[in-house]
């Protein structure tokens, strides 16, 4: 056993530096050395440094952990990924013991400035969620939140147990009841209930969604927006992430941290560590909204993430969740539903909320009188007999971008109607109408890779 000075007790060891320092243990015996002593006495160092790398005291720098390791002989770059593990366990470490010695967060008023890691997620998930791909289509690409419309949800009466919970985020026994048979905006349901599951048929805004929340809840972290615009009132950090995002066969944490950069990629500037989403910040709940669950395709797959979100929807803990997806069987959902989670679905635009899209899209794209466009707009769904389709979020703004691209009078360009030869605005108003309907757009305005979104549906939907 390697001899060497005794431990005068007046260092803590960290536990976040052991394994670098076992390396460092087995490297000196390889290099034939007795004791640490006998390889300082060979080498010019610091002697307390050394003794600290090897006792698990001290964390030096990269080059000075690789110059040690040289000198026993070792190739640099066999230590630096143990260093960089090191680094980041230390840096949780003290996270941890900053937050602990904060007073915790009860309201948007008290949330404080971000931490550098936490400051990079929200930034690069602020610009992602309010970014959509309309230049595809010839337009100028509205952002985000010039264009969303909230829309209304309606309880899913068929679900079995539900919970709800006051505005600190303490549990509320809900006798199996959600609320009445009446629609209800989004902030009622995240106020009511620590787990919400959103579904919605194709085009209905699903994504959109998912990312308005996203978009709002990170501006107020940074300072673009305030605690008033909270779509809740309990302080929460967002997360949206995919459903496939979270597949594979890691640990929650690692695939929170995976599931951002597939979603966020350069937008990040470091690699999210799964430190930063093991547990809450200052007292503070992550909200996890997670986008397209019925989109992983393989059911043995599926059932994983229900299975891991199933797990994360307990009450009072570190985490809420948001799920949006199309209608899925109730075999699959079982695990959701044995939890304290509330099932509402994503009603369609009435023509309030189609009026007021088509105020918010005329006025981003800077026509001359938005309001008349709008109003020749309503009037023109309208009159065409396409009143049904439009309620479609996805499907009224493939109408408002055919209105913007083509001149005034024409909704759609003449001769190229939603049916075979016709140019009747009318032959649309079908479900079969309405996908050639679609179809003309993308197929004439995109490139062959090019999608479609929509405020009422992003392009998941």
């Amino acid at each position: 056993m390697p001899g060497g000075r005794p431990d005068t007790g007046r260092q803590r060891s960290h536990t976040e530096l052991a394994d670098l320092a076992a390396w460092f243990w087995r490297a000196l015996i390889e290099a034939g050395y007795d004791s640490v002593n006998a390889f300082v006495q060979r080498h010019p160092f610091e002697k307390n440094r050394v003794y600290g790398l090897f006792k698990g005291t001290r964390f030096l720098t990269l080059e000075s952990t690789q110059a040690v390791a040289v000198a026993l002989g070792r190739k640099s770059d066999e230590v630096s990924p143990l260093w960089w593990r090191a680094k980041a366990a230390m840096d949780r470490a003290a996270a941890a013991e900053e937050d602990g010695g904060k007073d915790h967060v009860s309201s948007w008023s008290q949330v404080p400035w971000p931490h550098v890691a936490l400051q990079d997620l929200l930034e690069a998930q602020a610009i992602a969620a309010d970014t959509l791909p309309y230049h595809l289509l010839g337009i100028e690409p509205p952002p985000l939140s010039a264009v969303f419309v909230r829309q209304q949800l309606r309880a899913d009466q068929g679900a079995a147990k539900r919970d709800r919970h006051d505005p600190g985020g303490a549990p509320v026994d809900d006798s199996g009841r959600v609320a009445d048979e009446n629609a209800i905006p989004i902030t009622a349901a995240l106020d009511r209930h620590e787990h919400v599951l959103i579904t919605g048929e194709p085009g209905a805004g699903k994504s959109t969604l998912a990312l308005f929340l996203a978009l709002t809840l990170s501006r107020i972290w940074l300072r673009t927006a305030t605690g008033e615009d909270a779509p809740l009132r309990e302080p929460v950090i967002p997360l949206r992430v995919t459903a496939r995002g979270l597949a594979g066969d890691v640990t929650w944490s690692s695939a929170l941290a995976q599931a951002a950069r597939q979603a966020l990629g350069p937008r990040l500037v470091a690699e999210p560590s799964p430190g930063t989403f093991e547990h809450r910040i200052r007292g503070v709940r992550w909200l996890v909204i997670v986008d397209g669950l019925d989109e992983i395709v393989d059911p043995t797959g599926r059932a994983s993430v229900i299975q891991a979100l199933a797990a994360r929807c307990r009450s009072g803990g570190d985490y809420r969740i948001v799920i949006m997806s199309r209608r899925l069987s109730d075999v699959e959902l079982a695990p959701l539903r044995g939890q304290h989670v509330a099932t509402y679905h994503l009603e369609a635009f009435g023509r309030t909320e189609l009026e007021t899209f088509a105020r918010c899209w005329f006025a981003a794209q800077e026509t001359a009188d938005p309001d008349a466009d709008a109003a020749r707009f309503v009037g023109q769904i309208e009159t065409g007999g396409l009143g049904e389709i439009a309620r479609n979020p996805l499907l009224a703004t493939i109408a408002a971008i055919a209105y913007t691209l083509n001149p005034p009078g024409h909704f759609l360009p003449t001769g190229s109607g939603c049916t075979n030869g016709s140019s009747s605005i009318s032959s649309c108003a079908t479900p079969a109408g309405g996908a050639r309907w679609r179809s003309y757009v993308v197929s004439t305005r995109t490139s062959p890779t090019g999608s479609v979104s929509s405020p009422g549906c992003s392009t998941n939907e």
